[in-house]
């Protein structure tokens, strides 16, 4: 994911857990929280985006600024396929952790969120032609300190 697609954004009112696995709780709760609709053609738009039950990345023994996090996919109802990844973490802002959460798109169709707090977003789709057959040079991020450089 680009990291500057990535926009964080706080989670109110759900302090994390004091252990690993009541944070993984409290993630899987607040990423069932979302709901993401796809536009798959002109006439066929997906309702709802299946979340898978695991995250597909998770680190528990963070930095002092992150002390978890973790990647959940939501995928098409046609497989398993991911559509829409998001972050959820535990960061430290001041003296204290919150949850935070950055959703990232992961294909070129228009899609729809909607939040636990019932805000609806739509999100365009992405005109990819011009990228028709370019190579991708641009670092690709998990959190901040850490990126996979994609391209030769």
């Amino acid at each position: 994911v680009p990291k500057e697609s990535l926009e964080s954004h706080p989670i109110n009112g759900l302090k994390p857990g004091t252990t690993p696995v009541q944070r993984l709780v409290q993630m899987r709760r607040i990423a069932r929280s979302f709901s993401f609709g796809m536009q798959v053609d002109q006439s066929v738009k997906e309702n709802e985006l299946r979340l898978l039950p695991q995250p597909i990345a998770r680190v528990t023994d963070g930095s002092e600024s992150v002390n978890d996090s973790a990647v959940f996919a939501f995928v098409s109802s046609s497989g398993t396929d991911p559509e829409v990844f998001v972050l959820i973490e535990s960061q430290k802002v001041g003296a204290e952790f919150v949850w935070t959460y950055a959703v990232a798109r992961f294909t070129t169709r228009e899609l729809s969120q909607t939040s636990a707090d019932g805000t609806t977003k739509r999100i365009a789709a992405a005109d990819y032609s011009k990228w028709s057959g370019a190579k991708i040079e641009t670092l690709y991020y998990y959190r901040d300190n850490t990126f996979i450089q994609v391209g030769d």
